[in-house]
């Protein structure tokens, strides 16, 4: 018995030593990294990233990576679709941008901000899923009475107050999948389920043969659409989006992490001009308005910021910070990866 007391703490000491001595040794020889700006966007007057910031007496100034200071006044008006209540305020919003007209109401309706970390994508959750109805007789949404899961064979609904399978329903969405060519069982699905929100895009679906599908219910009917993708492309992950502006049905990824944001209503796909976006392990947050989008990436291994076109998505200006210190590998119970709690050696 004393014998095995003493295996056992030497075992709990070796543990401890293995998930306790990289951080030690970091913590001790790690010199800092490379400072990655946090908040930058692309300016669409200077064509410049651009950043506020403290200037003399705590006072807020702009800064851009070209070295130009601005004051706040002058930040506004290098951000002008950021910044855009500022400048109406003080009637200084300006009539036209990058030669095209424009106007206030239009850009506050095309504003938006779209985030996506690695635990939303590999992270635990519960395969039951709510399907809003997209039409609803009044103005709020409704909780429904029943969830769906994906099975091998198709959709089961599942009326929550008996724990019953609903065969018709389940059978009648099946189907209108399966007629526009949905082969199951699905792979990725992703929709907001938000009772609060100002309208409902439903769900974007990939089938095991990686083709791309909406699937909304309108007055209690299943509204499906299969989604052309460009020739050679598999669609991965999907991302639903529901911004003020209508415009988008959402964003997905390919098998080789290409991005791609999809037209409302038509369906059009378009690339993103950025080199990947790997959900699973990557950080990713647009600012967008219809003029200019500013994405910024984000892993271990650095952070790259984008300025891209709003109307064709081609990337005007890229600027990289790469992370010179490897993360030291170790014992970890946790990891910003996903949710759960176990050893990860990373």
């Amino acid at each position: 018995m004393k014998k095995v007391s003493q295996i056992s703490l030497i075992g709990m000491i070796a543990l401890l030593l293995i998930w306790q001595l990289p951080w030690i040794y970091q913590f001790i020889f790690a010199h800092p990294q490379q400072s990655a700006m946090r908040f930058m966007l692309f300016s669409p007057i200077t064509y410049e990233f651009t950043y506020p910031d403290r200037g003399a007496n705590d006072k807020l100034v702009g800064k851009d990576l070209a070295g130009h200071i601005y004051s706040a006044n002058q930040l506004d008006s290098v951000l002008p679709l950021f910044y855009n209540r500022q400048l109406a305020d003080r009637n200084a919003f300006p009539d036209s941008i990058m030669g095209k007209p424009i106007n206030l109401k239009e850009i506050q309706e095309g504003r938006f901000m779209f985030r996506n970390f690695p635990e939303d994508t590999n992270g635990p959750i519960a395969p039951l899923y709510m399907l809003l109805e997209s039409a609803p007789k009044r103005l709020d949404f409704e909780l429904p009475k029943d969830m769906f899961r994906c099975t091998t064979n198709g959709l089961e609904f599942i009326t929550m107050q008996n724990n019953q399978i609903d065969l018709a329903k389940s059978t009648l969405f099946t189907q209108a999948l399966k007629d526009v060519g949905c082969s199951f069982p699905i792979i990725h699905l992703h929709n907001i389920p938000n009772l609060r929100k100002r309208y409902d895009n439903g769900f974007l679906l990939v089938d095991r043969q990686h083709q791309l599908f909406h699937m909304q219910m309108t007055h209690n009917k299943p509204v499906c659409h299969r989604i052309d993708l460009p020739k050679d492309v598999l669609a991965n992950q999907v991302f639903v989006t529901e911004f003020d502006s209508r415009k988008h049905y959402g964003f997905f990824t390919d098998t080789t992490n290409k991005m791609y944001v999809i037209d409302a209503p038509s369906y059009q796909i378009h690339p993103l001009d950025i080199p990947e976006f790997n959900p699973s392990t990557q950080e990713i947050m647009i600012i967008g308005n219809p003029y200019m989008w500013t994405i910024r990436i984000e892993d271990d291994r650095g952070t790259t910021f984008y300025g891209l076109d709003g109307s064709d998505y081609h990337q005007y200006r890229k600027k990289e910070y790469i992370y010179h210190n490897k993360p030291f590998m170790g014992l970890h119970f946790t990891s910003s990866n996903d949710g759960y709690v176990y050893p990860h050696w990373n």
